[in-house]
């Protein structure tokens, strides 16, 4: 059986590392993502592709005139949320509109479909 001390122990373990793999997903420029976090296909580019854009990369659109960010992340599951009001709150801070994908294209199940074997390849 296990002691109360080894069980207080593991559960530490465990919400600690919950705790980590959280921050890590909500915050693109912190340095353990950066470690293996893919750069935007070219900021002066007509059309730019890339990961879950950091402040540095919102920083690059915006000197290259980038006037719209289309967004993957979905608004309507939970854990995407904090993602895509960070994301928000970037753009609004260097003035770039925000656009959620579905929302463009509501109706798109094709898209729905790339999205969500996105998520479940990960």
């Amino acid at each position: 059986m296990i002691s109360r001390k080894v069980f207080i122990l593991m559960c530490l373990v465990v919400i600690t590392g919950a705790a980590a793999a959280w921050w890590v997903f909500i915050t693109p420029d912190n340095p353990q993502t950066s470690l293996c976090r893919r750069q935007i296909s070219g900021a002066d580019a007509r059309n730019v592709i890339g990961p879950y854009p950091a402040e540095h990369d919102f920083r690059a659109l915006k000197q290259n005139n980038v006037g719209l960010v289309v967004s993957l992340l979905d608004p309507a599951i939970p854990y995407e949320a904090t993602p895509l009001a960070r994301e928000k709150a970037l753009a609004a801070r260097y003035q770039i509109r925000l656009k959620a994908a579905l929302t463009l294209t509501p109706d798109n199940q094709e898209l729905r479909d790339v999205l969500e074997r996105a998520r479940t390849s990960q």
